[in-house]
């Protein structure tokens, strides 16, 4: 076996997941725990920033022990994170200040809603690329701020981070960094100077020394002082959306990627023009070395898409994923005779609607409605969501790299593929966040230089080509466009696109 290793850590949202690849990037091991949620109350999503530290390690270890190799065969590490998410803690201590505030956690609405009322919605659009949404950073920190630290004296000490910065933070012994691509999402950075933006600084009431330095997405050397390997340093920090994009080989202005996971992630690679945006799309940084050599996208978010499934399984309508499956299975490809739409903004709508006031409805039952129905209309969302996102890219592409958990469901890529009438191209290696954290890291490592060449690795792929199978499937989306418009507007009033 290889005694050089590269290790590729993917701090998700759902779970922690370590993998170990050798030379030539052939998996060595894997790893894989899941993390836990709170839910204090409607709208509000938090996780254990202490559990997310101990998956890591645990992950970690395990996967390092399947390789019968010590420590000190760990060339490098690269660690991709879900994004948005933000911690906030004491400088001098390093005790959070409560839970994460996870990117799903819906508290700080009320704020960026007072912001568009003050005119501010196209200011952070040409400065981050973003929507002045409670998705981001910028008003979780701001809660936190306001809720619970309260005081000048207080916000002294504190120090915010997305997931990266508190992991980088805890394994190097305050070492307090974020990267390019992490800082993009926090709706205080500017897009095109690389650095935070002092106006939105003083805007959102935050203050610099609070925020961590912005370094590049890969080619560090982040030594670590706490655990894990003494040989191989932290030489990758990215996105997880970032990190799969670089992992599905999406180099050049156009290549597209899909991650369904929670969410559903559409990036395309724009190259370095980080001036277009299309509307209901976010711009922002995709990777990069240097300041000189930033890759941008344009990026779909959509925040429920894998965890449809998750919601049925609460709610008693399924027992499991696979009674789920096994429903998809038996009416893959037979069409749809019912006019049943399932729209899922249980806390707003994403891309490319960006409406906080969207609230999750089932329309069109009927005294023929039953479970597989609503299952069906439940895959359908999927696919409907990931539609709305394709049709708003700048280029259009006729083939998409898709990845991530769902992406083993033969049935629900050829659904994509023949809604879409687009080409589905799914990694025989389907952690491909992982992987792309992996790869990053060996970057500046043992001779690697620049953007890898897919022909350098022995990779597999699975391709899904459109079909007439389904040929109501226009119809069906307009249809669903129209149930989303009646999801709109629910939960109060709010600016529209």
């Amino acid at each position: 076996m290889s005694t050089i290793l590269y290790a590729g850590i993917d701090a998700g949202t759902t779970g922690t997941r370590t993998m170990i690849f050798d030379e030539v990037f052939r998996i060595i091991s894997s790893s894989y725990v899941k993390n836990s949620f709170i839910f204090p109350r409607e709208g509000w999503v938090e996780q254990d920033p202490y559990e997310l530290i101990e998956n890591l390690r645990i992950t970690f270890k395990n996967a390092l022990e399947k390789t019968n190799l010590g420590k000190e065969s760990i060339s490098s590490i690269g660690i991709a994170n879900q994004r948005e998410t933000i911690i906030g803690w004491n400088k001098i201590t390093g005790v959070p200040y409560g839970n994460a505030i996870v990117w799903q956690d819906t508290r700080a609405q009320p704020y960026t809603e007072s912001l568009k009322g003050q005119g501010f919605r196209a200011l952070i659009r040409e400065r981050t690329g973003l929507e002045l949404s409670p998705y981001f950073s910028a008003g979780k920190i701001k809660w936190i701020l306001e809720h619970i630290l309260k005081d000048k004296k207080k916000a002294n000490e504190a120090l915010f981070g997305t997931v990266d910065s508190w992991i980088v933070w805890n394994l190097t012994n305050g070492r307090f960094v974020t990267d390019f691509s992490n800082a993009s999402r926090t709706m205080l950075m500017n897009l095109k100077k690389l650095e935070w933006d002092e106006e939105l600084l003083e805007i959102f009431g935050i203050q610099h020394d609070s925020l961590p330095e912005i370094v590049p997405s890969y080619g560090n050397e982040i030594k670590l002082e706490n655990s894990l390997s003494p040989k191989g340093n932290i030489n990758s920090i990215m996105g997880d959306q970032h990190s799969s994009l670089f992992g599905q080989f999406c180099f050049k202005r156009g290549s597209t990627k899909a991650t369904i996971g929670t969410g559903t992630f559409v990036l395309q690679n724009v190259e370095r023009n980080p001036g277009m945006r299309e509307k209901g799309l976010l711009t922002t940084v995709a990777f990069g070395k240097s300041k000189n050599s930033c890759s941008y996208a344009l990026e779909g978010s959509v925040p429920v898409s894998g965890s449809i499934i998750d919601w049925l399984i609460r709610g008693n309508f399924i027992k499991d994923k696979e009674r789920a499956f096994s429903i998809l299975k038996e009416r893959s490809g037979k069409g749809r005779d019912e006019d049943l739409y399932f729209v899922p903004s249980f806390n707003g709508i994403y891309s490319p609607y960006w409406d906080g006031s969207s609230r999750g409805l089932i329309i069109g039952i009927t005294a023929r409605t039953t479970v597989e129905s609503i299952v069906m209309s439940s895959y359908e969302a999927i696919v409907f969501q990931l539609m709305d996102v394709i049709r708003t890219l700048k280029y259009s592409p006729h083939s998409m790299k898709l990845d991530g958990g769902p992406a083993s469901n033969q049935y629900l890529m050829q659904l994509i593929a023949d809604y879409t009438q687009t080409e589905v191209v799914v990694p025989e290696i389907n952690e491909t966040t992982a992987f792309g954290a992996a790869m990053t890291s060996s970057i500046g490592i043992d001779g690697i230089e620049g953007n890898p060449d897919p022909k350098m690795f022995d990779l597999r792929f699975k391709v899904y080509e459109p079909s007439s199978r389904n040929p109501n499937s226009t119809q069906r989306y307009e249809r669903w466009r129209k149930a989303v418009s009646k999801s709109r507007g629910w939960a109060g009033t709010t600016e529209r696109l």
